[in-house]
């Protein structure tokens, strides 16, 4: 075994290497992201669990607070019909003490009965007023705590969403980075097929600017392709350019003709037919 295809044996396991480590981290990421996900969804079982025995709670509450508020508003309503009918009726004895002009002892006790009669239902009348008033500031209190509690609820489920939100986008980032490591796994291994050198070939990559293209002509004969990127896109001869199509490594090329808008490019490592449209880069991959 020669010392160059020695070192390019080291260098593709080193990159295997780098690759795995990276394949383990981003699961490692998924599973956390996972984790994650599965200790909020516990969480937000029990708040939920929790609101809705509170909710129930202090729907009986309210219920129950109306049901002795209108019971309160019921005894104030017979308590004024009595005070209606025992003024009425002091009137009515008055007028006729009046008219009859009888004034003993027996009368003015009765009178003084009645007066104290109105007096203690006046009292009564009050204290069921302030009563009920009392009632509706409860009732109130506890319908403001019950809109809290719900709304505290729809938060929790907004927090929710958001999480399921971050886990897809995680899980598309992740699907992602395994796509792109299975095409850098299979232009590596065509590469390597091919022997083409290892070191000059990421230096090169390395040194050529981002110019992305499209394929416009294809001449098999030939065995060479025109892209739509020449002077004005910064592409000069002997550029490389990877082509790839729906994100699977095709083949590179090699420029060797140059114009303003277009360059000729000749195959130098075919993997499959090249198509019109094809994407072509000259670096590996897209940033």
């Amino acid at each position: 075994m020669t010392f160059w295809a020695k070192l390019l044996t080291v260098v593709v396991f080193i990159l295997s290497l780098i690759f795995a480590s990276m394949s383990v981290v981003l699961f490692g990421k998924r599973e956390n992201y996972r984790a994650e996900l599965e200790k909020t969804k516990s969480d937000y079982a029990r708040d939920k669990d929790t609101l809705t025995r509170a909710n129930a709670h202090l729907t009986e509450q309210v219920s129950q607070l109306g049901l002795e508020a209108a019971q309160a508003k019921d005894n104030a309503d017979a308590a004024q019909l009595r005070l209606n009918a025992a003024i009425q009726e002091g009137e009515r004895k008055a007028a006729e003490f009046a008219a009859q002009g009888i004034e003993n002892q027996k009368d003015k006790n009765l009178n003084l009965e009645q007066a104290a009669a109105l007096n203690s239902l006046g009292i009564e009348m009050k204290a069921l007023l302030a009563s009920e008033g009392s009632l509706k500031t409860e009732n109130t209190t506890l319908t403001a705590k019950l809109i809290d509690e719900q709304s505290h609820s729809n938060k929790l489920e907004k927090e929710n969403t958001n999480l399921h939100a971050s886990l897809d986008s995680a899980t598309a980032a992740l699907g992602k980075a395994e796509e792109t490591l299975k095409l850098n796994d299979d232009v590596f291994a065509e590469l390597g097929r091919r022997n083409v050198a290892w070191r000059e070939l990421i230096a090169k990559w390395a040194t050529l600017p981002d110019i992305r293209a499209k394929v416009v002509t294809v001449d098999a004969a030939g065995n060479f392709v025109v892209l739509n990127a020449g002077r004005k896109q910064g592409v000069m001869k002997n550029y490389d350019f990877s082509i790839f199509r729906d994100g699977v490594f095709v083949a590179k090329v090699s420029v060797f003709d140059v114009q303003d808008d277009l360059c000729a490019a000749r195959v130098v490592v075919p993997k499959l037919p090249i198509k019109r449209s094809d994407d072509a880069w000259t670096r590996l991959m897209s940033d």
